[in-house]
């Protein structure tokens, strides 16, 4: 094409699309291709997030935050995702593997778990680029047999219906795929803001539990600690002590 007068491909599979709709073809069917745009165009956003590599940071009031990542990735996999953990001291590592066309399986994500004392990191692979091609070949292989099809005119619009009808589970399969990577990312911020609030919520009680023990102790006025449980008033200043 030589400038943007010329008509392309997809403008070209459109028009005659909607040609045919307005004629011996109805137009409601045509709705019936939409779903299966949309699901490719939603995922790409989803996918380009998930390609990148991501460190996050979260306290936690749980000695084994690592295994409850662990658990909550666990529910991401399915027939064509499976995980693989290998852990050692304080350390965790999950590789998410995904099923090739071949056969053969690849490590799609891998995240590394790191918990010090009452902090977890979690680092996160950028999404491999052969499991990634081979989730896009799938939605790519559905598209432009539709726009295939839809180039036929009238004829193939019935034809472009029934692949989206037929392939619909497939596509939406290699869409997961394809975001397997922000699937994952957003697993690790959904289970990083519960273990925040957890432990926020430890911390408050703590905080209150040692201003009562310190109320309790010490006189209010001076500071000073006082002698026993039984005594009433402050050793130093003489203030009565209020219980």
């Amino acid at each position: 094409m030589s400038d943007s007068k010329e008509e392309s491909l997809l403008d070209k599979a459109m028009r005659q699309a909607k040609e045919a709709s307005a004629g011996t073809v109805p137009a409601s069917p045509l709705g019936e291709i939409a779903p299966a745009a949309a699901l490719g165009a939603g995922v790409v956003g989803g996918a380009a997030q998930g390609m990148a590599p991501g460190t996050f940071s979260y306290h936690t009031s749980r000695p084994s935050a690592a295994q409850a990542f662990v658990e909550a990735f666990q529910g991401l996999a399915d027939g064509d995702t499976r995980l693989q953990v290998a852990g050692h001291a304080d350390q965790t590592t999950v590789q998410f593997m995904q099923r090739l066309p071949t056969g053969a399986w690849a490590a799609a994500v891998t995240v590394t778990l790191i918990q010090a004392a009452d902090q977890i990191k979690v680092t996160t692979s950028g999404q491999n680029m052969a499991a990634l091609a081979s989730a896009a070949g799938e939605l790519g292989g559905t598209a432009l047999g539709v726009v295939s099809d839809l180039l036929r005119g009238p004829r193939g619009v019935p034809n472009a219906i029934g692949r989206v009808s037929r392939d619909m589970g497939k596509v939406a399969e290699a869409a997961t795929d394809l975001n397997l990577g922000g699937q994952v990312r957003a697993a690790v911020e959904r289970l990083g803001g519960v273990l925040e609030q957890e432990w926020s919520a430890v911390q408050r009680k703590q905080r209150e539990d040692e201003e009562r023990r310190i109320a309790a102790t010490t006189c209010p006025y001076c500071g000073t600690l006082y002698p026993s449980d039984e005594a009433i008033a402050c050793p130093k200043c003489n203030a009565p002590r209020v219980k």
